[in-house]
């Protein structure tokens, strides 16, 4: 298992891009996550308390190769379920700025 850093998010969302190498972040209530090859998505996966990642994370980027079991540094937000209930947050946070 492999621990990832938490990097703090700029101010400026446009402008900000992290620092080369595994690392995550929030992003409007999702965890998004950076493998060593510099690719960015977001992860779709449950979060236990501990911030172990299930199931194991691979990168969508084709011919990238990442692919390992993660605890993500730093977690402070409990257990988060999965992709279910970081869509649900997506949504609230659309449905936000739409209003």
């Amino acid at each position: 298992m492999i621990d990832v850093p938490r990097i703090a998010k700029g101010d400026q969302p446009y402008e900000w891009r992290p620092p080369q190498g595994l690392c995550w972040w929030l992003w409007r209530g999702l965890v998004m996550l950076q493998c060593p090859n510099g690719h960015s998505c977001h992860l779709p996966h449950a979060v236990n308390a501990s911030g172990v990642v299930t199931p194991s994370a691979v990168c969508p980027v084709a011919g990238c190769g990442f692919h390992e079991h993660l605890r993500l540094t730093d977690w402070d937000m409990g257990d988060k379920a999965d992709k279910t209930t970081q869509a649900d947050v997506l949504a609230r946070r659309t449905e936000e700025l739409d209003e």
